[in-house]
């Protein structure tokens, strides 16, 4: 049996115990219509956008929420996708938009994103049991709206998705270095690493870990990038995903090719 880090909501920091598959049970609403992965920039979330996006039913975003623009889409979305879902959302906010990094779309959905999870069914016109995956990072939204308007949400599934933490520093240092943060091999780059920048990354990480464990009741659980990457094969990953789904109430939504 495939075997990944996932367990019931309880203090972020303290996850780490490696568990079967689908063995969890968090008792999550069973009348979930969208994930929302809270994570760390360079922590291998595109990877896990591009793995649900492989799950049927799944329609997999980036960051929609991001102050740098509406990242609706992953790596294999064509421009027209890309296009359908940028227009799709403009409208839920009854304005006009065709590019990821309008402005007008990026503060609409940033100061009001409970209406994202309102509307994006009815506008993209999709089969009422499509799961609509996002993901946000510290900073995307003030956490304040976060409690307020995101995570008490009854069709909404809250999962953790982090990686080691020093793997996830590395790799920030790295994308610095080589200036960009997608499709490159860093793997010769040898960075030099400053002890006070790192401290500096790593106060700003436990702020959002410390808000994760003020609101962990409302959590369904934890999933480990280092878990899901070290199984052998795409198809062994995306199984180990539709089982963490399938704990949060959601098996009956997930049939990967």
């Amino acid at each position: 049996m495939s075997r990944l880090s996932f367990h019931r909501a309880g203090k972020a920091n303290q996850v780490g115990t490696t568990v079967p598959v689908g063995q969890i049970v968090t008792g999550m609403k069973m009348s979930v219509r969208h994930l929302l992965w809270f994570s760390f920039a360079r922590s291998g979330s595109n990877f896990l956008s591009d793995l649900l996006a492989g799950i049927d039913s799944v329609e997999s975003y980036r960051e929609v929420f991001q102050k740098g623009g509406v990242h609706a889409y992953c790596s294999n979305s064509s421009k027209q996708q890309i296009n359908k879902s940028i227009e799709a959302i403009a409208r839920i906010y009854g304005i006009e938009a065709s590019d990821v990094r309008d402005q007008n779309l990026v503060e609409s959905i940033r100061n009001a994103p409970e209406k994202f999870f309102d509307g994006i069914h009815r506008q993209m016109d999709v089969p009422a049991d499509t799961i609509f995956s996002v993901k946000i990072f510290q900073d995307h939204l003030d956490e304040a709206k976060i409690v307020d308007s995101l995570l008490p949400r009854p069709d909404v599934a809250n999962l953790i998705y982090i990686r080691n933490p020093m793997d996830t520093y590395i790799s920030a240092i790295k994308s610095k270095a080589s200036e960009t943060s997608i499709y490159v091999d860093t793997t010769e780059l040898r960075p030099i690493l400053k002890l006070d920048e790192f401290l500096r990354w790593r106060r700003r990480r436990q702020r959002w870990m410390k808000f994760l464990n003020e609101n962990s009741r409302y959590f369904a659980g934890v999933v480990h990038y280092d878990s899901i990457v070290e199984l052998p094969t795409l198809a062994d990953q995306i199984e180990a995903l539709t089982k963490v789904l399938s704990a949060c109430g959601v098996s009956h939504h997930l049939n990967y090719d």
